[in-house]
Parts: structure tokens; sequence; C-alpha cells
């Protein structure tokens, strides 16, 4: 929320408070009335609006991060057991896909890096099953790699997911401070017109409430938007 929106949104709510306070006088014009509850329901979404766009997207990343570390560094582990277990069995197919290094998997892309875990997998899992356990290639060992390979994926599109929900919020929140804002001067600031003669102290107060709080400590009235029809 930007500082001009978050003076605007401060301002919605300093007037939805005046109004549930003065909730007898309020109900004296049922339309004026139900107005509030709209901007209640406005200021909600806002709210809503608001607390999606705080989305760490940082901290997604840095989760991101620490599950490619974690499955680099057992890929690199496991396909050294690999790599030694496919000399004691004269295999070259499995030498050949064993030689993986922590700094080399780092550096792939995150698709090339989960069919590499796939493959890695796959292997330890034969080795496993057959007599790897001489190599320190356990069905333990399979199991934590292909926890650690589940965690990656499950963590490798979170900060662009973040990123995209955060956008959106931002865009839903600029509508729901427009929306809000033209509710206010459109609807309410006509209707409050009612309480002028009858409750000119409630009508008073709603007008200062209307007021938008500058940083620096000031009040400044609002300027009218020029809402085109």
């Amino acid at each position: 929320m930007t500082a001009k929106q978050d003076r605007r949104y401060n301002m919605f709510l300093a007037v939805q408070r005046l109004c549930l306070e003065s909730d007898a006088i309020v109900s004296l014009n049922p339309a004026f009335h139900r107005s509030v509850a709209a901007l209640a329901a406005l200021n909600s979404a806002t709210s809503a609006a608001q607390r999606g766009q705080a989305v760490n997207v940082a901290g997604e990343y840095s989760v991101k991060d620490r599950a490619k570390n974690t499955l680099t560094h057992l890929l690199s582990k496991v396909s050294d057991l690999l790599a030694a277990y496919a000399v004691e069995k004269n295999d070259d197919r499995l030498a050949q896909r064993a030689v993986y290094t922590t700094s080399g998997l780092a550096r792939l892309q995150d698709n090339a890096l989960n069919e590499i875990a796939d493959i890695v997998i796959a292997e330890a899992d034969k080795a496993a099953r057959s007599d790897g356990g001489d190599f320190g290639i356990t069905p333990v060992l399979v199991t934590s790699l292909t926890a650690a390979a589940g965690a990656f994926r499950e963590t490798k599109d979170a900060p662009r997911v973040a990123t995209t929900e955060r956008s959106t919020k931002t865009r839903t929140l600029a509508e729901h401070i427009t929306a809000t804002s033209r509710h206010i001067r459109r609807k309410m600031d006509k209707l409050v017109t009612f309480y002028k003669e009858t409750h000119p102290e409630f009508h008073k107060q709603y007008f200062e409430s209307r007021k938008v709080m500058d940083l620096a400590g000031g009040a400044k009235a609002e300027k009218p938007d020029v809402i085109k029809s």
C-alpha cells in the first residue's frame, strides 16, 4: 500500500468508525445506514487485499534455496556412491549416469535438476534393492533423497506464485481504494446532507473524518475526483 493509499484508507476507516459509533443517528436514514454497511464491506475487502500484498517473496526464495541446497548435496553424495558401485559392477552405463557434483547441480535449471533427481533416485533404488548397502546405498538414503526431491518440487514455483499473487493483490487494492472513494463521494457525501440541520454536530464530524491526514501530521480536505460517467 502506498503512502497515499494508506492515508485514504485511514480516512475510510475514520468515516466508518464515526458512523458505527453514531448508529442511533445513522439509522434515522435507511439509505445512509445501508451505505455505511457497504463502506464496511469495502474496507474489509481492502484489508484483505492489503494482507495479500504483504506476501514475502524474498522469504519464498529463501525456502526454495534451502530446499535446493539440501537436494544438490544429497544428489552429489548418492552420485559418488553410485559411481563407486558402478566400478565394482563394471557398469559403464551407470558410471556415466553418476557424474554429478554439488556445484554442477547447483547451476542447473530447476527442471533439469528434477530430471536428474529422478534418474539418480531410480538408480539408487535399484542398487539398494540389490547389494548397494555395502556401499552405503540404503533404502533409508533413497527415502531421504526422494523426500528432498519432493520438497524442492513443492517450493520450485513458490517465488513465482508469490510474485504473481502480490501483483494481483496490488491491482485489487488500487481498485478497492478507487471504488471506496467513489462510494463515499457519490453516495455518502450526498446522503449525509440529511443530518445537516437535525444533527449538525454529526454532520460536522462526518466531514472532519473525511479529511485525509498528511504524513507530516496535518490534515487536508480531499480534492474531489473528476469522475466520468
